[in-house]
């Protein structure tokens, strides 16, 4: 029942009529309108007094609290006056709490934080009016989404998520002009990547599909005045393609029906047909093995192209788009690789432009003159194993460009100074199996660092201690968002010079 000569919420005494000494309950009132009007505590959790208060200090009194405080749990604990003064607090109460920096709330029971009170909001409106439909609407000329940086207990990253239940939803992002959809981009009833526009928000046009499977895009083509029958680029591509073989009277592509062997002689001759491994079947060029290939219908079957010891000086070699699932394997001397040669004529050893080829247990060296780089890849996936690489090069040993993945095998030997051993760029990535083998001989200088890896690029050179040797110049260089690690660390890659990182570029 409560108290006829108090307040009903705050307890304030009132003044009684003929009573002596007004002044008495007037202050009394005053104190805990003082102590509860504006409620700010120093701090929620402490159980036990604090040992110097000042005076006007407010605590809310934590669970099991002892001494003074001692039966008060949940109260507004208030040194007034030399003591404490404590004050039971009705639902709904709120106190801002400075240690916490947090709003609190007392439900009754406890306190909590106004977030945990109000739980989960099932609707919300900035500076726009939510529905049951777009149950967050935001009203604003702009809208920025930062990450916790480190210092402030995150990470640094942020990521959104856009998630649907089933394959058949749609998970997409909607450009709408006057509320009106114009664009969208996203899984839009199944799990192919799309990009779609409208003129209308009603008629939809699918310009590309980028296949969840294979990766590869199919991006719309215009066959109304070119005449084709082709509704992509890439249909386009191979209709006018199979177009000109027909002009020219080109056969078909022969199809293997067998795994196959090439062989490559210094004695042989690009005349022959490569089959046989003597002077009169095997060709004298790399090159001609490699276009001889690529004409083929690989079907199922890989195919060798069996190099024999030598130097053989070549210009640019071009593994280009192989058809079928096959493979092929260019390999020299698995026992000795240095005693097969490439001295390129021109930028480069190899340049790789397609998947599903392997350089192996061969030697890169320029004999005179220089070329950029060994073995540059674009847009494709290679295996590198087993090989040497020296000197005359003027950019890498190897440059992985443009979502290229070249993977390391074997046991790799660097013996020539360079200014990268490897650079990886564009979203490219280089890596190694963890039984691969990195070993520098006769300790190569590389001028600008071992390893380079910028806008994207990742290195992950797995296998505790396979990258050995000594060298000198920067062991690493990792910049514009680049990543490189090494299960060792980055400190025990080759070089005598600490590596670095700049504009976002990580190594571990």
């Amino acid at each position: 029942m409560s108290d006829p000569l108090a307040t009903n919420l705050l307890g304030l005494p009132y003044l009684a009529a003929a009573q002596a000494q007004k002044h008495v309950t007037h202050n009394e009132a005053l104190r805990s309108l003082d102590a509860l009007v504006q409620l700010a505590v120093a701090d929620a959790t402490l159980t036990d007094p604090p040992g110097s208060p000042a005076e006007g200090d407010r605590y809310i009194v934590a669970t099991a609290a002892t001494g003074a405080w001692a039966g008060h749990a949940s109260d507004i604990a208030a040194y007034v006056d030399g003591a404490w003064a404590f004050f039971t607090p009705l639902a709904g109460w709120l106190a801002f709490d400075a240690g916490s920096s947090s709003v609190l709330v007392f439900d009754g029971s406890g306190w909590e934080s106004v977030g945990e009170f109000l739980g989960v909001i099932e609707q919300l409106g900035i500076n726009a009016v939510a529905d049951a439909t777009n149950r967050l609407a935001v009203g604003s000329n702009a809208v920025l989404f930062a990450g916790i940086e480190a210092a402030d207990g995150g990470t640094g990253d942020i990521r959104f998520v856009v998630n649907k239940e089933t394959d058949g939803d749609t998970a997409s992002l909607l450009f709408q002009s006057g509320f009106s959809g114009r664009a969208e981009v996203g899984l839009a009833g199944d799990t192919d990547l799309v990009f779609k526009v409208s003129p209308n928000g009603a008629d939809w046009v699918e310009s590309i599909r980028i296949d969840k499977d294979t990766g590869l895009p199919a991006i719309l083509y215009d066959n109304a005045v070119s005449g084709l029958t082709a509704d992509t680029v890439q249909d386009a591509i191979d209709e006018v393609e199979a177009g000109k073989q027909a002009a020219l009277g080109f056969a078909p592509r022969e199809v293997l029906a067998a795994n196959r062997t090439y062989y490559v002689r210094t004695d042989g001759s690009d005349g022959n047909n490569g089959l046989t491994d003597n002077s009169g079947g095997a060709f004298a060029s790399i090159s001609k093995a490699v276009a001889v290939v690529s004409a083929l219908d690989l079907s199922i079957y890989s195919v060798t192209i069996q190099v024999r010891d030598g130097t053989y000086s070549e210009g640019v070699i071009t593994l280009g788009q192989l058809i079928g699932s096959g493979t092929v394997t260019i390999r020299g001397n698995t026992a000795t690789p240095a005693n097969v040669t490439l001295n390129p004529t021109s930028s480069y050893a190899f340049l790789v432009l397609a998947n599903g080829w392997t350089v192996d247990s061969v030697r890169f060296h320029k004999a005179s003159g220089t070329a950029i780089s060994a073995f540059r890849g674009y847009a494709c996936y290679a295996t590198v194993a087993n090989c040497h690489f020296g000197a005359g090069f003027t950019y890498a040993h190897l440059l992985v460009d443009a979502l290229s993945y070249f993977l390391l095998s074997g046991a790799i030997v660097v013996s020539g100074s360079c200014p990268r051993f490897a650079n990886v760029s564009l979203n490219g990535l280089l890596s190694k199996v963890s039984s691969a083998t990195v070993t520098m001989s006769g300790s190569p200088a590389f001028s600008v660092a071992f390893v380079v890896a910028t806008t994207g690029g990742i290195v992950s050179l797995g296998g505790a201690a396979t990258v050995t040797g000594a060298a000198t110049g920067k062991r690493y260089d990792a910049s514009l968002n680049a990543v490189i690690t090494y299960s060792s660390g980055v400190a025990s890659l080759p070089g005598d010079v600490a590596g670095s990182t700049t504009t976002g570029g990580q190594a571990a």
